[in-house]
């Protein structure tokens, strides 16, 4: 019971840990790429810093606020902000590094009989739903300005699509619509074990072994708004073998073949993300069958005796992920494991196993 305290509370502390941008926050960037028309800009920053397709923010220097705009499109590193007021259009050019602070988005209308300023016009943005598959990510919500001319639709275009894209696919070489995984993990497992040997009484002991599971997992699709993002769902096979002599001729041999599933919940960032450690808890379960063999083999006599039963499973740990931008990683866990065996003797008797403790494991995957 302390081990599985500890669990939680290293879950809750680390869960803790992960936030998103609030109203106020703030971010230093650079604008990588401007419009024609200073309407449209490309911004070396993205969802891995907490933005969300959507935001509204004010662009600002040390001298004051020089634009507001909002998000329309983002990449892990790279967003495009369509500007709805510019202040200070000398300050709106590549390269400058300017400052965001995430704010609340202004009231706007298509109503022209409700137009207070001669502005107005440039803050009215039509909001549609859209899907950029050129990104790997569902955007829920794509602007359409419908104060822009052609030639500045043609600049919004460029810049929401080309620079991206790139970003996305040339760049990283990994991009969000990666979302299987085939992983492979050595356990290191330090257990207790509790025997119930019906008539016969208990007996308590140690298990110390490694072990090796396969796995494949399915992330969902990346919408940084949505709780689901951080999922993942994970089936696995893990074998099990321990077998010892003892010097006065006796060899025992248990067996463990598991089949489950497992829920894991990425806290620190988006999980696809790449070049950087990616924390995440985990839970699991499942069933499996369970086989125990003693043999005999002296001078005096030999024997072999086998019973078959089954077995269940739970665990609950934490975690951490890093993959490159081809698609290749490893992941190590720290988990608490419990298991229960069940075995019936031909002459009716019932006896059952527990077994329970912590387990780390450290393994290699690749994702496509």
């Amino acid at each position: 019971m302390k081990k599985i305290i500890m669990t939680l509370s290293l879950f809750s502390l680390m869960v803790s840990a992960a936030s998103a941008l609030e109203i106020d926050e703030k971010l230093t960037g650079r604008l990588l790429k401007v419009s024609n028309s200073k309407k449209t800009v490309l911004v070396n920053r993205g969802l891995e810093d907490g933005l969300v397709v959507g935001d509204h923010a004010k662009f600002f220097l040390t001298t004051g606020v020089i634009a507001r705009g909002e998000l329309v499109k983002a990449s892990p590193t790279r967003s495009v902000w369509a500007l709805y007021r510019i202040v200070d259009s000398d300050q709106v050019f590549p390269e400058k590094v300017i400052s965001l602070k995430i704010s609340s988005p202004l009231k706007t209308t298509d109503d022209p009989t409700r137009v207070l300023t001669p502005d107005a016009t440039d803050m009215q943005v039509r909001l549609t739903r859209g899907d950029d598959s050129s990104l790997g990510v569902e955007s829920e919500m794509v602007a359409e300005r419908t104060d822009l001319s052609p030639d500045e639709r043609d600049d919004m275009g460029t810049l929401s699509k080309t620079p991206l894209q790139k970003e996305v696919f040339d760049e990283s070489g990994m991009s969000y619509e990666r979302t299987l995984e085939v992983f492979g993990l050595l356990h290191f497992n330090n257990f207790s074990t509790s025997s119930d040997l019906g008539t016969n009484g208990t007996s308590t002991g140690q298990l110390a072994n490694i072990d090796f599971s396969l796995g494949l997992e399915k992330y969902m699709k990346y919408d940084r708004r949505s709780f689901l993002s951080n999922l993942s769902v994970a089936i696995f096979l893990h074998n099990s073998s321990v077998q010892s002599n003892s010097v006065q001729g006796s060899q025992i041999q248990n067996s463990i073949t598991e089949y489950g599933g497992m829920v894991n919940y990425h806290f620190n960032r988006p999980p696809l993300t790449f070049n950087t450690p990616v924390y995440f808890a985990t839970f699991g379960l499942g069933v499996g069958k369970a086989s125990d063999t003693v043999s005999t083999d002296t001078v005096a006599a030999q024997s072999e005796a086998t019973v078959n039963g089954t077995a269940n499973f739970l665990f609950l740990g934490v975690g951490a992920k890093y993959f490159t931008k081809e698609g290749f990683g490893g992941r190590a866990i720290l988990d608490y494991y419990t298991r229960s065996e069940s075995y019936q003797y031909e002459d009716g008797e019932n006896y059952t196993k527990k077994v329970a403790g912590p387990r780390f494991m450290v393994g290699l995957a690749y994702r496509w």
